[in-house]
């Protein structure tokens, strides 16, 4: 399957979680990870075009596995570790430019997912670097949960998840 399509099957989870008549707008679907930035920009819950772009994050990974809890270097006293998001928001800035330039479109907000979603801070940071309403990505916001699964962690991880959903949706929609 393909990533992209991943992502606009998963907007169905999450279109709700956009201002008021947003959905109809086009919408940056943004995945980042450390590695790589996945853009699907959608209008009318229809694919408009997308965009893939290598991205070398690796100075957020520390920040990313301490946000999944799998620092084992990490000791008690030891300081939480501050990500610099100024760089991955200047990169979906510019990744924007790029796309917009060929596409005239008006967003109208930022959906993020991926990994790089975790880190607190980012969506402000790419508000102010776009200057467009970023929001975080949710897919598990109207699921039914099973009381047995821990619901805070599962919402402390959501944004990472929603190429998944829209993987798993693969035949539903």
């Amino acid at each position: 399957d393909i990533d992209y399509l991943a992502l606009c099957r998963a907007f169905s989870l999450i279109e709700d979680q956009l201002p008021e008549n947003a959905n109809k707008a086009p919408v940056a679907l943004i995945n980042i990870d450390a590695q790589a930035i996945l853009l699907t920009i959608v209008q009318d819950s229809q694919l408009v075009c997308t965009f893939y772009q290598r991205y070398h994050g690796e100075a957020l990974l520390f920040a990313i596995r301490e946000k999944l809890g799998f620092n084992p270097d990490k000791t008690p006293d030891s300081m939480p570790f501050e990500p610099d998001l100024t760089l991955p928001a200047q990169q979906i800035k510019y990744l924007l430019h790029h796309v917009l330039a060929k596409h005239p479109l008006t967003l109208t907000s930022i959906m993020l997912s991926g990994n790089v979603a975790l880190l607190d801070g980012i969506d402000k940071a790419v508000t102010d670097a776009t200057e467009v309403n970023t929001l975080i990505a949710d897919p598990f916001k109207n699921m039914n949960i099973s009381p047995n699964i821990n619901h805070k962690h599962i919402k402390a991880l959501s944004p990472a998840a929603l190429l998944a959903c829209g993987l798993a949706l693969r035949g539903h929609a």
